[in-house]
């Protein structure tokens, strides 16, 4: 595909929907495509990410364009291209206004097809510990076909938001080997981060505090009591993060295997385990932290081996 990438205004881009009003054909009036962003989660700090912009129930624009806004605090944009369903005249400017990224598409013909239009590039922030955002989008314009004489008719359309997960990677000592780091999984459950560990061990207070700098970090029990520094984290425990009079935001724990929180692998984990593995009970009846405590083995599902290895776990 033939792409150019230069700054549009909307004066020049008018011009070139005039210029296309000729060649386009008469069309019935067609359903409202629907443009949607995909978000990006299980993202860290500097890493590099690319969401894209897809078009569905498109029955034909000719021209349009668009407006992806971010946060600019965390996010910057690196480079922006055009799609399948775009059209050979795309264009893109990832640095069109602080927290907006541009672009847009002319063509002759008809766009009928669905698919991806546009594909942005971003960067995170180095700084971030936790981060969830939306991406959205809006379209200030989107035309189709000639109708009567001159002139373009509006397209109505939808645009949906997505979503954008991330955080600073979480390290403790190896509880073995101290000079060795354990990176520790987080993950975006719907009632929140869940930091996930596979040992007791690891989930001191202060290990975990070293890893969000000036970012105070505060602990407390599954029933929001404040922990002593001596307490070891178990399911359910939280992780308070917060900046000066202001709350950023929450990581609730979860050790493999420790379904009841009551930090120690043994036999109610091992029936929890059964009743998860038999549909008795799910995620919503109990949380995300202790459904993620129940894949044992931590191969992203729960079945028979993870019972098996909470049976065996007391016996280690």
């Amino acid at each position: 595909m033939k792409t150019y990438r230069r700054r549009i205004s909307a004066a020049i881009l008018t011009v070139v929907f005039v210029m296309t009003v000729a060649a386009v054909a008469a069309y019935a009036a067609p359903p409202a495509p629907v443009f949607t962003v995909n978000g990006a989660s299980q993202l860290g700090a500097g890493d590099e990410f690319t969401v894209t912009v897809s078009v569905n129930d498109n029955r034909g624009f000719c021209a349009g364009e668009f407006i992806l806004g971010y946060d600019s605090d965390v996010l910057t944009p690196i480079d922006v291209d055009g799609g399948e369903a775009a059209s050979e005249y795309f264009v893109g400017n990832a640095n069109y206004d602080d927290g907006k990224v541009y672009f847009a598409v002319v063509d002759e013909q008809l766009m009928t097809d669905g698919g991806t239009l546009a594909s942005i590039t971003f960067r995170i922030s180095e700084d971030i510990v936790l981060y969830n955002g939306d991406l959205t989008l809006s379209v200030p314009t989107l035309v189709g076909n000639v109708s009567v004489g001159f002139g373009f008719n509006n397209v109505k359309s939808t645009a949906k938001a997505g979503e954008v997960y991330a955080a600073k990677q979480i390290v403790v000592p190896d509880a073995v080997n101290p000079a060795v780091n354990e990176v520790l999984s987080l993950l975006v459950e719907p009632d929140g981060y869940v930091l996930g560990a596979t040992t007791f061990a690891n989930l001191t207070q202060s290990a975990l505090a070293a890893n969000f700098g000036a970012v105070k970090a505060e602990f407390y029990s599954a029933n929001s009591s404040k922990l002593p520094a001596t307490f070891l984290l178990s399911t359910g425990c939280k992780i308070k993060l917060t900046k000066p009079d202001n709350t950023v935001d929450e990581l609730v724990v979860s050790v493999a295997g420790d379904v009841d929180g009551n930090c120690a692998i043994d036999a109610d984990d091992a029936f929890l385990v059964g009743m998860f593995n038999s549909g008795l009970i799910s995620e919503d009846d109990i949380g995300g932290a202790y459904s993620n405590a129940a894949d044992v083995n931590g191969d992203g599902v729960i079945n028979g081996a993870d019972f098996d290895a909470a049976v065996k776990a007391p016996l280690n």
